[in-house]
């Protein structure tokens, strides 16, 4: 049983599931808790790999933002409507990190942010730590959080 309760929905998700694993389910109908169906036919499945991020170069110009880029890799994250998109979220030191924002799609398929002038610059010494997220179209997390953090000396690399 993987649910303690009856789903009224159609649809379920078992985010418990590890990749190196074949998994077997079926359904019951219920009534309530002692009246149950017969069980329906068994359907398998095997976890897809979780998309992943790959970071690009970061780049700052002249007079403007620090840009943090990645690409996506893995199911979901290719054609004109990407299944996963990416979130930042980023703070300088150990300042607390605040909520994550979306990042903007690029037409060669990489994503990139821009982290406003006041957050890094005039901060020599310290350091912009960087979180990034793979989220789904219902906003679900679907990959682990990655996380990089750029010393601020002249400009991030």
């Amino acid at each position: 049983r993987l649910n303690p309760t009856p789903i009224e929905g159609l649809n379920y998700t078992d985010r418990a599931v590890r990749g190196d694993l074949s998994y077997h389910y079926f359904v019951r109908a219920c009534r309530d808790e002692a009246t149950e169906g017969p069980r329906s036919r068994v359907a398998s499945a095997s976890p897809r790999p979780a998309p992943k991020v790959v970071w690009l170069p970061m780049t700052v110009a002249a007079a403007g933002p620090c840009r943090v880029a990645v690409r996506l890799e893995g199911p979901g994250t290719g054609g004109l409507l990407p299944q996963v998109r990416p979130q930042i979220d980023y703070a300088l030191g150990d300042a607390p990190l605040d909520g994550f924002e979306d990042m903007a799609r690029q037409e060669d398929g990489s994503w990139t942010f821009n982290v406003p002038d006041a957050v890094w610059r005039g901060h020599a010494g310290k350091t912009l730590r960087i979180q990034v997220r793979l989220v789904d179209r219902q906003n679900d997390v679907v990959a682990p959080l990655v996380e990089r953090e750029e010393p601020i000396g002249g400009a991030p690399r």
